[in-house]
């Protein structure tokens, strides 16, 4: 059943409690392959029940993914820079009833300030950070299990398509790692908040951002904490085939799902 809401959706699609949907031309959230992937982990995460355990959305737009976490029985917090983002996700949880599901208006940087969660969820955020490693330490201090990053990397090679599709630079190094810098925007977080605040696709305060190689990511998250990391592909629902192929989406856009999970002192977490 699809319906008019009186704030406009351009991002997720969810279900509300009275049956109509956010954003009917797009497919609903728990539908998506991000929802999935992480809902097929929770059973291998916590075999003795998930409900409870909490879950933050860094970059959550208009609240879809927090919201279907919620549904599961997580304590979802998204969090977004963006007030309008912000604005639709309230509206979201006013119609959904779920009082597991919070939302707070800040900077995905300062994640730390708002506890420690059990699952990090970062989804289309990471490829607009500049500065890596400082952004997976303050993931890794506010994560106690298991992380998920769906980003782009940089490709390896010149002739790669997501170097010309996305305007990438020249292969070079920036905190040790290899990598290439992609361009954002030209606006100063300070004097272009109204003008940041439409611009939902990119990064808040810095004007240009490094994606690490593949290789360069999961150094990094191993470095950050995640001793056990690896590159799932249920988010590709079954196009495996064809995403992974030369013509396929994420093949060429060079973006995957990586996972990292904390090994070390399991038997605490509990508690």
């Amino acid at each position: 059943m699809a319906s008019k809401h009186p704030i406009g959706f351009t991002a997720h699609n969810v279900r509300l409690d009275d049956g109509t949907y956010t954003l009917p031309s797009a497919a609903p959230i728990d539908q998506t392959g991000n929802y999935l992937c992480v809902k097929s982990f929770l059973p291998l995460l916590f075999p003795e029940g998930w409900r409870g355990r909490t879950i933050v959305d860094l970059g959550c737009l208009e609240g879809g993914y927090a919201t279907e976490f919620a549904r599961l029985g997580l304590e979802a917090t998204g969090i977004d820079v963006r007030a309008g983002n912000i604005s639709n996700a309230e509206y979201v949880r006013s119609r959904t009833g779920l009082p597991n599901l919070h939302f707070v208006q800040d900077d995905a940087w300062n994640v730390r300030d708002h506890g420690v969660f059990d699952i990090v969820f970062c989804v289309g955020l990471h490829y607009h950070i500049d500065d890596q490693f400082r952004f997976l330490r303050g993931m890794s201090a506010s994560c106690r299990r298991a992380i998920f990053i769906d980003t782009h990397v940089a490709p390896a090679f010149d002739n790669q398509p997501a170097v010309e599709l996305h305007h990438l630079s020249a292969l070079t190094t920036h905190e040790g790692l290899p990598g290439r810098w992609y361009p954002e925007h030209d606006l100063d977080a300070n004097n272009s908040k109204d003008d940041l605040e439409e611009l939902k696709w990119a990064s808040w305060r810095n004007k240009r951002s490094f994606w690490p190689t593949e290789g360069g990511l999961v150094q990094a998250m191993r470095t950050a904490g995640f001793s056990l990391v690896f590159k799932d592909f249920g988010n590709l629902c079954g196009n495996e085939v064809r995403e992974l192929s030369p013509e396929g989406w994420s093949y060429r856009n060079s973006r995957s799902m990586f996972v990292g999970v904390k090994t070390s002192g399991l038997e605490t977490i509990k508690g």
